[in-house]
């Protein structure tokens, strides 16, 4: 999958879920999510922190670290993975609040731009499908 960048500051939301659509993610969460898809964070547990790069003179917001992920592994089969991960009811029923069919109609409207969507494939887990 390789995502337009500038669709990352809209979609970078829905992974670490700062809006009304996604579960909210804490930082360990985050980092667990991230690890899922290769990346080998180890989490600040000490310090409820998220893990910093070199060029990184302070914390490290939600926001930067899922745009700098995000960023990293467009254009590769890890950013399908984490769709499917985050598009799915498992991830959901972190939070029965919020509605994994009405996430999925708003971030399609994001990838649909570069010719990508979510469709479910059964039991309310989806897959990332290219749609040219």
């Amino acid at each position: 999958m390789n995502l337009n960048a500038s669709i990352f500051d809209n979609l970078q939301d829905y992974i670490w879920g700062g809006n009304t659509f996604t579960p909210l993610l804490g930082n360990r969460a985050l980092v667990a999510l991230f690890n899922s898809v290769g990346f080998e964070y180890v989490y600040d547990f000490e310090n409820g922190r998220l893990p910093k790069i070199e060029s990184d003179t302070q914390d490290v917001s939600r926001r930067t670290f899922t745009l700098r992920n995000l960023n990293e592994i467009n254009n590769t089969q890890r950013l399908d993975d984490l769709l499917e991960i985050v598009f799915n009811q498992d991830h959901f029923n972190r939070d029965p609040t919020k509605n994994l069919v009405e996430a999925v109609a708003q971030v399609n409207l994001l990838i649909q731009l570069d010719g990508y969507s979510l469709v479910e494939n059964g039991d309310r887990q989806y897959k990332v499908i290219h749609l040219n």
